[in-house]
């Protein structure tokens, strides 16, 4: 699941299905009761927090990252070529697998130089 692209409807489904099953597994300690409210469902955040869970999005990024760790360091020829088309980034912007379109993203989200930028493999083992 880490490596399939995903909409953002995907993540918030999966997200949605997520809090479904902590509040299931909180029983009632998932409720609070407010007054001239009555008993509502406590936020996916608590959820979140007393289970020690990550965010989907956060944690699909972790799992992906680990995975491209993996395979940069072992040299995977079939996974980095499927990725880059050849061991160089293609300069001339031809295609982009949107695998490594979401990579890059992960990159940036967690301030580490993009693969295809110089420096990136050192950086990132």
């Amino acid at each position: 699941l880490e490596i399939k692209v995903l909409t953002d409807t995907h993540v918030a489904r999966l997200e949605s299905a997520a809090s479904s099953l902590a509040a299931a597994a909180m029983g009632d300690l998932a409720y609070v009761v407010r007054e001239g409210v009555g008993r509502i469902r406590i936020s996916s955040q608590r959820f979140r927090e007393h289970w020690g869970l990550l965010m989907v999005r956060t944690e699909l990024r972790r799992r992906r990252l680990r995975w491209f760790h993996r395979c940069v360091s072992r040299v995977d020829k079939a996974v980095l070529s499927a990725l880059f088309g050849s061991f160089q980034m293609d300069e001339s912007g031809g295609f982009v697998d949107p695998l490594l379109t979401l990579l890059i993203a992960d990159f940036r989200a967690v301030e580490l130089t993009p693969p295809g930028e110089p420096g990136w493999v050192v950086e990132f083992l």
